[in-house]
């Protein structure tokens, strides 16, 4: 397990990274409902994240499975925030943008546990996207602009190629405001 220290009067406190992660959540919600702006980073696990003004955000996770092998269990790829794209957001859910959804919001799948909606960190407008739809949602955005984020293109190009090898993949979405 991870750990962290942080100083603390010339002494050095260890911080367990669970711990860490409960404070920079009661952190980033206390700046959110008084609306100040931070002047730290807050680290959960392994991203760094800051708010810097308020709106909203996309949350990602890329789920697979290899149905031969167990068509129950999920491996998942946190990919977190592609940045506030919000004419995309309304090509993957409506979210943000007189744009239709690519498929009308699905709602949380019955399978993730509770423990992995709240590593998402996402809090409305919850839905699924199979690798074709949301690559059909890539291509509608760059067909407006030629600009989506390159995080979000590799990670399909990678999803497409594990559904081609026989994998089942989708892309677990949720935003925040």
């Amino acid at each position: 397990m991870k750990r962290w220290k942080k100083k603390k009067s010339k002494k050095i406190k260890t911080i367990d990274v669970a711990e860490l992660n409960k404070y920079c959540k009661a952190m980033r919600d206390y700046l959110k409902k008084t609306h100040k702006q931070p002047d730290i980073l807050c680290v959960g696990g392994a991203k760094l994240s800051s708010i810097d003004e308020m709106g909203c955000d996309i949350h990602i996770m890329l789920q697979f499975n290899n149905p031969a092998i167990d068509a129950d269990y999920w491996d998942t790829i946190h990919i977190g925030s592609t940045g506030r794209d919000y004419s995309l957001f309304g090509y993957i859910a409506g979210v943000r943008s007189s744009n239709d959804p690519v498929v009308e919001p699905r709602g949380k799948p019955d399978d993730i546990p509770e423990w992995e909606w709240d590593r998402l960190g996402a809090d409305h407008t919850f839905t699924w996207l199979t690798p074709d739809e949301m690559q059909k949602a890539i291509n509608l955005r760059m067909s407006d602009s030629g600009s989506v984020d390159m995080k979000l293109r590799y990670m399909n190009l990678l999803a497409l190629r594990m559904v081609k090898d026989g994998y089942t993949a989708r892309y677990v979405i949720g935003f925040d405001s």
